[in-house]
């Protein structure tokens, strides 16, 4: 990796395509053609395949999810929005599970920003009252002056 950022170095900026990083890291295309066989077998709709991280794209119905992941899907209430969630974690056959590192997403639960916006950009530390800088007091216009 240091040898990427050296101006020195050989391999200076020689980043690797998406092809060469599915080749050099992905899975192989028997294990890929496999789990998605195995996922089709048991009602899923494989959408796509990605294959330089090695995640396959795919979706069904809770019935298939329950007989292939040996796990529920739950309608719940939290905070008094509906959502579907999996009871357990999921299992998967101990001939695939090799080549299967995850599942993901048996939720429609989706992240919070941990970040919260801040609208008083003054802070006080040991009773010094600091003005904090914004990307906003930093940008210029395209002519160089600030706006």
């Amino acid at each position: 990796m240091n040898q990427l950022h050296n101006p020195n170095s050989p391999v200076y900026h020689q980043w690797l395509t998406s092809d060469e990083a599915a080749n050099r890291f992905g899975p192989s295309e028997e294990d890929v053609n496999i789990v998605s066989a195995w996922l089709e077998s048991h009602g899923f709709t494989v959408h796509s395949v990605y294959p330089a991280n090695g995640v396959i794209d795919f979706s069904g119905p809770a019935s298939a999810i329950r007989e292939a992941f040996h796990t529920e899907i739950y309608n719940l209430s939290v905070n008094g929005k509906p959502r579907i969630a999996n009871a357990s974690d999921p299992s998967v056959p101990a001939a695939l599970a090799p080549a299967i590192h995850g599942v993901v997403s048996m939720n429609d639960f989706r992240p919070h920003p941990a970040l919260k916006p801040r609208f008083a950009y003054t802070v006080t530390v040991d009773g010094a009252v600091y003005q904090a800088l914004v990307p906003g007091d930093l940008e210029t216009t395209r002519w160089g002056s600030s706006r």
